[in-house]
């Protein structure tokens, strides 16, 4: 629709709290009928678009289709000739309110201003009275709802202020619209007698209880209880009287978890008198400081009390609130703070000091005289960062629990429930929608927010606020764009906590400008990080050199921006994931984004490319830990270069070499999806500017592919890749394509033309040195010579081979040809041998988590010990293998697990689960029969012979169908529970 500029108009006031009425310049304007009333209303109050489909059964969904949009088309003419032809923007399928049209209305602007003690003054009572369509019920609620947080957070910032007189007309009024309100009274009892006046607080008490037991049938809370105890032991017109009691906030939401947090706290609190919070905006500082001081207050006999610093614009005014809170008397401002240390020079008082860091100096400054001159005075601080005087213990509060994104902790909905950060975000949303419930449906979804949100209570609360209009699958898929999504908190929180956004603007501004600076650039880094690494991306060919990271990165890390992590000599840095997302915005809005990120693609590009050859020798686990430290922010430099950025051939190229230069790191890891993924993208983007990386690229997918155990896929892209390498003149690489290509001319049945190959690429590969390619082509000979049913010159070839990789220093390719002449053995009949080989394979890949290897290597023991007649030894090699294998998506090597664990449910009598198992098998890939691993072929034949004659050949078909059809999971546990 067309946005119709208005002209000058008058501007036309529309009041719906108390009562309907219109007017312009002063005049009452008249609508023909109440629904034309109503359409004006619920178009002012929702000023979005409208389907006429909509509007028209909203409010004529008692008529026929045709009379309904006739009544609409009417209603709308209506108000066209009473406001003017700019009221509207409508076409033939949508309907809303002109946002240029100058219409001021009373309920929004209440919403607005929600906050601000002036706005309770535009609620003139309940929305629309005498009207009682849905809406008009459900947004009466909200308002209402509004209204009464509006005045009790009003209150509870005049009676933190020691404003008693000014929180008590704001509990009044609470009380004027909903008489039961527990927490009105409670703020009522407190300034009654704050204010000296213990009858006119016990009398609030006995109103509050009666009102209960009559409206609601309950008895007053324990808090409210607990209060009326105190004020009812106090001695009358006692002088301190006011001391027994606090000031403590009524939080208008339950406490959600971190126990274990809170003993911890209480714990410290015995040893300390400066216990500091500190933590990011929104991780629940606030809220666990009230709880923790309630559940303290009973030490302290001249009470507990509650400093409100948020809504402070400068240090002096701490001074003025503390006075204010304590009673406190001064002849002029230089007097003020020494009659604060006088007036708690021997009390037994705690302090809390809430949002300090926006006047941390002056905080420090008041803290360490109260605390120099009283002895029994302690304090608990509030802060993003630390207020760094002696004595003080900084503590940083951790985020909500969360489960993490993997098959165990999303097992049972039971488990997902337990965590903090769930249960917070269930309670939420329970409170905007209170049929929300966890299912199987939305669990994987919630996680993911919970995960995302990084346990922060105020994202995890706003997010939750979002489920009255959104799925929570929705909201998970929105989370990129957050700082959107996470707005619209709740309005009478502070300005800064209404949006996700506001709130670490806040930490962001109280920054200077090289802090700033630093926050943006480190933000392109994921997961763990060093100094070291950062310094070279922040400052790569920026002339900045000058800055001390060193110093920066710390000041970031008291502030709460950045997270610690203690993992070994080095310290490394972690950004929580909305904080990245927030300085991300900011390095875009700086023009910064690309310059960073290709300096973050410059070094992960040199540190893999310089780490490649390494992997082929001696310092070969130094480097692969060493990228293993850097596995995400490696993903993070591809993406940049093969996804977000190939309009530019530079960062194209560099991405593509470091694919390359990862390959051997990938099939170390057993990553073969993953490496996949990322070669054949490079492939792709290689083939028609780049023909010697292509044809790289080509060779690293196909050895990918090759290592995954999916030959059919490999021999095609090695063959392209060796043909690209011979047009391009390179006889080396064309060596170590055919390398693998010969063990597929062996698979063909064509030995003669695999050996001549392997002796070419031998010539070829010896004249370049090229040691371990010459070790890998020994390792296919010798897996070719155990095909061949030749098992000593397999052995002989494995030993070469092995021999070779130990001197090079390549221990994983040694461990991983050791697994190959141990089954070389094993079909020789050399039992022991195998046994050997197959253990030192198991000790150096077990104690490096290579899991493919390892777990391959388990599987052959399985069939050493199989073939010694100890079942139940064998049983244990298979099932560890199959937990390793089915994890790295490995069907073939799973299907072999499956296939053999069915042999041990036919020893053990289980017909019916050794029948689904061998169907399990087949369909995780198992054609090969195994004539390459297994010394007994006909054992499995013997054995499926012998269950089908158990159960029948019917059943014993219907069965392996069914287990053909298991899910893998399901296959898996079959597996294992026999």
């Amino acid at each position: 629709m067309a946005r119709a500029k208005s002209s000058a108009a008058p501007l036309t006031k529309l009041y719906l709290l108390g009562g309907f009425r219109l007017e312009r310049d002063g005049k009452i304007l008249r609508l023909p009928r109440r629904k034309v009333e109503a359409l004006l209303a619920y178009l002012a109050l929702f000023p979005h678009e409208h389907t006429r489909e909509k509007l028209a059964a909203l409010f004529w969904g008692d008529s026929t289709d045709a009379d309904a949009r006739t009544s609409l088309r009417v209603a709308l003419t209506n108000l066209r000739t009473a406001l003017g032809e700019n009221l509207l923007l409508a076409d033939r399928e949508t309907i809303e309110l002109n946002p240029e049209f100058p219409l001021w209305v009373d309920a929004l602007e209440f919403e607005r201003a929600a906050r601000a003690e002036s706005s309770v003054e535009n609620y003139n009572g309940e929305l629309l009275p005498n009207f009682y369509d849905e809406w008009v019920l459900e947004k009466r609620e909200a308002l209402r709802e509004l209204y009464l947080e509006t005045l009790l957070s009003l209150a509870q910032r005049h009676r933190a202020a020691g404003n008693y007189a000014e929180a008590i007309g704001s509990a009044r009024r609470v009380l004027e619209t909903e008489l039961s309100n527990e927490s009105a009274h409670q703020q009522l009892m407190f300034c009654y007698a704050q204010s000296g006046d213990r009858s006119a607080a016990l009398k609030q008490y006995a109103e509050c209880k009666k009102i209960l037991a009559q409206e609601l049938g309950v008895e007053p809370s324990p808090e409210t209880e607990q209060l009326y105890q105190r004020i009812k032991s106090s001695p009358i017109s006692s002088p301190t009287l006011t001391t027994e009691l606090t000031n403590l906030p009524l939080p208008l939401t339950s406490f959600i978890g971190r126990e274990k947090v809170l003993e911890s706290l209480q714990a410290l609190l015995a040893t300390t008198r400066l216990l500091t919070l500190t933590g990011p905006g929104g991780c629940g500082k606030t809220r666990l400081a009230i709880e923790l001081a309630r559940r303290e207050m009973n030490r302290y006999l001249d009470g507990v009390w509650w400093l409100d610093l948020a809504p402070l614009s400068d240090a002096a005014s701490v001074v003025d609130i503390l006075m204010r809170t304590l009673g406190v008397q001064a002849a002029s401002r230089q007097d003020a703070l020494d009659c604060i240390v006088n007036s708690l020079r021997h009390k037994r008082l705690l302090l809390v000091m809430d949002n300090c860091e926006h006047v941390l100096d002056a905080c420090a400054q008041i803290a360490e005289m109260i605390l120099a001159q009283g002895p029994q005075t302690q304090i608990i601080a509030t802060s993003r960062e630390a207020l760094n005087i002696s004595g003080e213990i900084g503590w940083l509060v951790p985020p909500l629990s969360a489960p993490r994104l993997d098959a165990a902790n999303l097992a049972s909905l039971e488990n997902i429930a337990a965590f903090e950060s769930v249960r917070l975000f269930l309670e939420r949303a329970r409170a905007t929608r209170p049929d929300f419930a966890l299912t199987r449906e939305n669990a994987l979804a919630l996680v993911e927010i919970c995960v995302k949100l990084d346990g922060i209570p105020l994202a995890l609360e706003l997010a939750a606020a979002r489920v009255r209009g959104l799925s929570v699958q929705d909201i998970a898929a929105h989370l990129d764009d957050r700082f959107r999504l996470l707005a619209g908190g709740s309005r009478t929180a502070l300005p800064r906590q209404q949006t996700l956004r506001a709130l670490i603007d806040w930490s962001y501004n109280l920054l200077n400008e090289t802090e700033r600076m630093v926050l943006r650039r480190v933000s392109v880094l994921v997961g763990t990080w060093t100094l070291d690494v950062a310094q070279g991306i922040c400052f790569e060919g920026d002339g900045q050199d000058e800055i001390e990271l060193w110093q920066e990165l710390p000041h970031l890390v008291d502030k709460s921006l950045l997270n610690l992590q203690e993992t070994g000599p080095r310290t490394a840095y972690r950004m929580l994931d909305t904080i990245q997302h927030y300085a991300r915005e900011r390095l875009r809005e700086k023009n910064e984004e690309a310059k960073t990120f290709d300096a973050h693609l410059a070094y992960f590009h040199d540190l893999a490319r310089n780490a490649h050859p390494k992997f082929f020798a001696a310092e070969q686990m130094r480097v692969w830990q060493e990228l293993n430290a850097v596995t995400e922010n490696l993903r993070a430099a591809l993406d940049w270069a093969l996804v977000r950025a190939t309009r530019d051939p530079a960062r194209v190229q560099r991405g593509i070499e470091l694919a390359d230069a990862l390959c051997p790191f990938w099939i170390m890891n057993s990553e073969f999806v993953e490496g996949l993924r990322w070669m054949n993208l490079a492939a792709h983007l290689a083939r028609n500017t780049f023909p010697l990386l292509y044809a790289q690229a080509l060779f690293d997918t196909g050895v990918l592919y090759f290592h995954f155990v999916d030959r059919q896929a490999a021999y095609p892209v090695l063959e392209e890749s060796a043909r690209e390498f011979r047009t391009l003149g390179d006889t080396w690489n064309t060596a170590r394509a055919e390398l693998y290509l010969a063990f597929g001319e062996f698979e063909r049945g064509k030995r003669a033309a695999a050996e001549q190959m392997w002796a070419n690429s031998l010539q070829e590969l010896n004249a370049r040195g090229d040691m371990p390619s010459v070790a890998r082509l020994r390792g296919w000979q010798a897996r070719a010579a155990r095909y061949a049913g030749e098992y000593a010159r397999a052995q002989e070839l494995n030993a070469q081979s092995v021999e070779l990789f130990g001197q090079l220093g390549d221990e994983f390719m040694r461990a991983y040809q050791l697994n190959m002449w141990g089954t070389a053995a094993y079909l020789d009949g050399d039992f022991e041998m195998a046994k050997r080989c197959l253990e030192e394979s198991i000790a150096f890949t077990e104690r490096n988590q290579f899991r493919k290897v390892y777990g391959a290597a388990l599987f052959r023991l399985g069939l050493v010990a199989w073939s010694e007649r100890d079942v139940a030894r064998a049983e244990n090699f298979w099932k560890e293998s199959l937990r390793i294998l089915h994890r790295l998506s490995a069907l073939h090597d799973v299907g072999e697990d499956l296939a053999s664990l069915a042999l041990v449910a036919e020893q053990k009598q289980k017909w019916r689960e050794a029948a689904l198992l061998w169907g399990a098998a087949e369909s995780a890939g198992i054609a090969s029969k195994y004539h390459d691993r297994v010394r007994e072929p006909n054992a499995y034949a013997s054995g499926q012979a012998n269950v089908r004659a158990r159960l029948g050949a019917p059943e014993y078909e219907a069965l392996w169908r069914e287990g053909k059809a298991l899910p893998p999971e399901e296959a898996i546990q079959s597996a294992l529970a026999i």
